[in-house]
């Protein structure tokens, strides 16, 4: 019997044989794996396209050996590394990706990885029974994921040394380091995904976040010839300052961790206390506070008694700054909380942090912003050279269900000056329109007015139910009241959400600020202004600042389109070193969590396995051709059914929102 190559031509094949029982689809397949075919034998059709689907199994299922690879029993290195890589479940990893041309992406920038070599026998790991330089270099890679944020575990860890053993000895069989190829590609390959994309697939927790193209066979052939593996690997990582810093910062807390792991936690006091007052646990309070590198050891000994002093006042002025809490140097509940959260927790935290930036797009252009919504802060980066430039507080989504920034990459492409606020439809016809039907003459002086047609009408009790009734809409004039404040940046994305001034700045005095409907309202849109506008003629600061004080719109397109990164990290790291905590606002550590830990107890075939969903298609076929002349239509027509639903997730983005006081 012929063997089918093209895996295409074998999934064509195979869906004729399972969903016709039409005379063409027998023949097309009859010709290819040599079988004669007669209109005559019609009577015999559907039992016939039934075994010729299994023949067409067999015949998909066996791919030639190419010269010089070894194969046992568990199937050839390059059968698994193209089942992986491709079309099939990724064995501990995140199955295949999307189609690209069918998901938004900010990365244009090739894949990330080398030229391939052409002979199949040099992209091997083992070569003659010998482990190569590379396999090595890339079992140490794997053995220290941690310092990325991974677990080593998922992907062989410490046993790489002992598998290495046999080959060393040269006690291997044939077999034997068969598998070792098999195995090492496949956790190669699972690591460089996980560098490249992340461990799970953002879209799975509704973030519009494609990945970027990769093609993950090929880099792993490359790994198997490069001179430098373990920086062909690292070359999958992003590239970005705030990746960088808490890749740096890993290591130390994992070690601090580590060393404190079991110490009791410090006692909640009946009532907060300050410097001066008694605390029977201060010397204990003193030591986690020196680990932490919030007190200086000269300040040390003078913190060692059990009344508070001014020392150790300070220091927790330092702690609670990095875990987002008031500074006023008490220890009280929530200080305290804080204070016994185990370091192993702040290790997870980061791992997170590092995970969510690996969905990030790599090409980011010459410069972007970072709106991180537990921080509740932006930060503007300029890639040549890398730094920050500008940071400021901003307010984000509520922790409301609907009211939640969410996480996205989208491209700046203007700003508009002065805008009008369109007050999204929920909102107008809903708590805005109660609002102003009961001050109707806050509307008057907010600049609020209701356009039919075209046609603009004052605000009042008729035409708010025009609103109500979706046959007109409310919109708000610039100026210093206008919800949106001086201006908005116009950044096309799914959530339909963006970066806008406020009308009530005062707002961004108060420590929790996760006040919007979604959208993101900046400190300083001056400032924000002129970095986007950086370079750019006739936009100076003065000119910025006349354009935001005008009666009309202004749009102003950027020269150089920037990047907005809409970012959820629980953990953060200052170019110093230092490490920031802030709050999960929406419990969206916990579900990340749950997701990766889904993704690993998913089961992992054995080497050289069918996909699941070819076993399956094989048992139906055989189940299908035993009955086709049973009665059992039913039967059939509900498996049909079952088997017609689409088997790809249907991702939702988060609902955009927007604020009736101070905008989205």
């Amino acid at each position: 019997m012929r063997r089918i190559d093209h895996p295409r031509a074998c999934a064509e094949l195979i869906t004729d044989a399972m969903s016709s029982g039409e005379a063409s689809a027998a023949e097309r397949s009859s010709h290819i794996v040599g079988f004669p075919w007669r209109p005559g034998w019609a009577i015999l059709a559907t039992l016939r396209v039934q075994v010729l689907a299994i023949v067409l199994l067999a015949a998909c299922g066996q791919p030639p050996e190419r010269p010089g690879t070894a194969r046992s029993a568990h199937g050839s290195a390059e059968a698994i590394a193209s089942e992986v890589s491709g079309d099939a479940a990724v064995p501990g990893g995140a199955g295949a990706e999307a189609p690209e041309e069918a998901l938004f992406s900010l990365d244009t920038s090739p894949p990330a990885t080398a030229a391939a070599p052409a002979d199949p026998v040099a992209a091997r790991f083992v070569r003659d029974g010998a482990l190569t330089r590379q396999a090595r270099l890339v079992a140490a890679a794997l053995a220290g994921a941690a310092d990325a944020g991974l677990d080593p575990a998922d992907y062989g860890g410490g046993a790489w040394a002992h598998r290495f053993q046999a080959l060393d000895g040269g006690r291997a069989t044939p077999e034997e380091a068969d598998r070792v190829e098999t195995d090492l590609r496949a956790a190669a390959l699972r690591f460089a995904r996980a560098l490249r994309h992340g461990r799970v697939r953002p879209q799975a927790l509704g973030y519009p976040l494609p990945p970027g193209p990769f093609d993950a066979k090929r880099f792993v052939d490359a790994l198997a010839t490069a001179a430098d593996p373990a920086a062909l690997l690292d070359s999958l990582a992003p590239r970005l300052p705030a990746y960088d810093r808490l890749v740096r910062a890993l290591p130390q807390l994992r070690a601090l961790a580590e060393r404190r792991r079991g110490e009791p936690p410090l006692p909640v006091p009946a009532r907060p206390l300050r410097a001066g007052q008694r605390y029977a646990a201060a010397p204990r309070l003193a030591e986690l506070l020196a680990a932490l590198g919030d007190l200086e050891e000269p300040q040390r000994a003078a913190a060692s008694s059990k009344i508070l002093s001014p020392e150790l006042a300070d220091a927790l002025r330092r702690f609670q700054a990095r875990h987002a809490l008031p500074q006023d140097g008490m220890v009280n509940r929530r200080t305290v909380e804080a204070l016994n959260v185990p370091l192993d927790r702040r290790v997870a935290q980061v791992e997170l942090a590092l995970e969510r930036w690996r969905w990030m797009p790599r090409d980011l252009g010459p410069r972007w912003i970072v709106v991180n919504v537990p921080a509740q802060r932006l930060e503007a980066v300029e890639r040549e050279p890398p730094r920050e430039t500008l940071a400021m507080h901003v307010i984000v989504g509520a922790t409301a269900e609907d009211r939640r920034t969410p996480v996205l990459a989208a491209r700046v492409e203007a700003i508009m000056f002065s805008p009008y606020w369109d007050v999204p439809e929920k909102v107008a016809a809903g708590e805005l329109a109660r609002l102003l039907a009961r001050r109707l003459d806050l509307a008057e002086g907010d600049g609020f007015f209701v356009e039919v047609d075209g046609a603009r009408l004052p605000v009042g009790r008729r035409t708010l139910a025009l609103v109500r009734r979706g046959v007109a809409r409310l919109r708000q004039r610039p100026g210093p009241r206008n919800s949106l404040g001086p201006l908005k940046v116009v950044m096309p994305n799914p959530s339909d959400v963006y970066l806008h001034g406020t009308a009530r700045p005062r707002l961004f005095n108060r420590n929790d600020r996760a006040l919007s409907h979604g959208c993101i309202r900046v400190a300083e849109p001056a400032a924000l202004a002129a970095f986007l506008l950086a370079g750019q003629p006739g936009f100076d600061r003065a000119r910025i600042e006349a354009a935001m004080t005008r009666a009309e719109p202004l749009l102003v397109s950027l020269a150089t389109p920037a990047t907005a990164l809409l970012m959820y990290a629980t953990a953060t790291a200052d170019e110093d070193g230092t490490l920031r905590f802030w709050p999960d606002l929406y419990g969206a550590d916990a579900r990340l969590e749950q997701e990766i830990s889904a993704e690993r107890s998913r089961p992992r075939p054995p080497p050289g396995a069918q996909p699941a969903r070819v076993r399956d298609i094989g048992r139906r076929l055989v189940r299908d051709a035993t009955t086709a002349h049973g009665g059992a239509g039913p039967a059939r027509g509900a498996a049909a059914a079952t088997d017609a639903k689409p088997g790809g997730a249907t991702f939702q983005a988060d609902p955009a929102a927007f604020d009736t006081a101070g905008g989205g």
